[in-house]
């Protein structure tokens, strides 16, 4: 997942951006700084709730039925990889195009591959797991003593 996101990202810089390190100001996790409370609700309850929340939701709901309905796993992937990705743009919403498309294309390939495990495994808690520490990775780079 690290190697993805970081790879992915730089890749998502040239071809958006044109170059591997935008000014993103905000848009990125590091370029701001989150006040005490939201830092609190961050570390103890929003990573812990979210992160079953939405890997539930997707993979153990939405996956199987668009499997089903269409009878196709690829569909399936593709389709929840394309709203998880999609989801992800507006966290932080900055209303400019560039971004937008930038935040979307950073996702994507863990909206993909979140589904594509979950067509292998069939479990939701690894997934889950994996993604309270991605979760939490992301609370800890807004935080600055």
């Amino acid at each position: 997942f690290p190697t993805a996101i970081i790879g992915v990202s730089i890749l998502a810089n040239v071809l958006i951006y044109g170059t591997v390190q935008p000014d993103l100001g905000t848009g990125l996790l590091t370029g701001r700084q989150l006040p005490a409370w939201a830092i609190f609700h961050s570390l103890f309850i929003w990573w812990l709730i979210w992160s079953p929340t939405e890997s539930t939701f997707y993979n153990g709901y939405l996956f199987p039925r668009i499997e089903a309905l269409s009878g196709k796993t690829w569909m399936a992937v593709a389709m929840v990889g394309f709203f998880w990705a999609l989801q992800h743009i507006f966290f932080p919403f900055i209303p400019e195009g560039k971004y937008l498309i930038w935040r979307f294309l950073q996702f994507l390939p863990i909206g993909l591959l979140m589904p594509i495990l979950f067509a292998r495994l069939r479990r939701l808690r690894p997934l889950i797991i994996t993604h309270w520490l991605m979760d939490i990775a992301s609370v800890v780079l807004t935080i600055e003593l």
